[in-house]
């Protein structure tokens, strides 16, 4: 069999990286599902699943540095493996995020909840998917345009999140309030918030893999 080129190694990389992206989409998803319907046995596959996250990212980056030493790449391909490097410790933090969000799920019960910062906690979920989703699409197809437009898709989750920690602050004055389940709720929203953050930074390696241009999108 054939030794592959350097350029066919680096689609594998690259396609490894799209294969983690859709392990941490998928952890990101099943852990805000989990959160939102208190399911604790979604929640229990997300934290299973956590370290085959944790197995790639270790593999794509002994992969890359093994590539940068052994072929010691120029412009593009140098481009590529650096923002690859860092676009892993992204998606791994994302994959920490869900496990932590799918742990927090485990600790509530329904009847806890206020229905007007579950509404939020709705909201911000549903965003963070899209905002987590579009950082994937930005690496697969290296979308410049969509890369651009992440910020404002972040810009409503962080609103959310102030939103969200003005209705806990009116929540805890009030005796009715479950005071745990505010407290998991703040730690959770938290992990959402950071999710999208980091699904920004993805889109900021790419642009720089792709213009050679570092661009602070946040």
């Amino acid at each position: 069999m054939p030794r592959k080129t350097f350029q066919e190694e680096l689609e594998d990389l690259r396609q490894e990286v799209v294969q983690m992206g859709e392990l941490v989409e998928i952890a990101v998803d099943k852990s805000l599902d989990a959160l939102l319907s208190m399911d604790k046995e979604l929640a229990e596959q997300v934290i299973a699943e956590d370290d085959v996250i944790d197995e790639m990212n270790m593999n794509i980056e002994e992969r890359s540095l093994h590539m940068l030493a052994r072929q010691q790449p120029v412009a593009k391909d140098l481009r590529l493996i650096s923002s690859i490097l860092k676009i892993v410790i992204h998606l791994e933090r994302m994959g920490d995020y869900a496990f932590n969000v799918a742990k927090i799920s485990k600790r509530l019960k329904p009847g806890d909840e206020a229905q007007s910062i579950q509404d939020i906690i709705t909201v911000m979920s549903e965003k963070t998917k899209e905002v987590v989703a579009a950082s994937m699409k930005v690496f697969r197809e290296k979308d410049l345009e969509l890369a651009h437009a992440l910020p404002d898709m972040d810009a409503a989750i962080d609103e959310s999140f102030k939103r969200l920690i003005r209705e806990l602050g009116v929540c805890l004055g009030d005796e009715a309030c479950e005071a745990n389940w505010s407290t998991s709720i703040i730690l959770a929203s938290r992990n959402i918030e950071r999710m999208a953050d980091h699904a920004v930074d993805v889109a900021e390696q790419v642009i720089f893999m792709i213009t050679g241009e570092m661009e602070e999108l946040a």
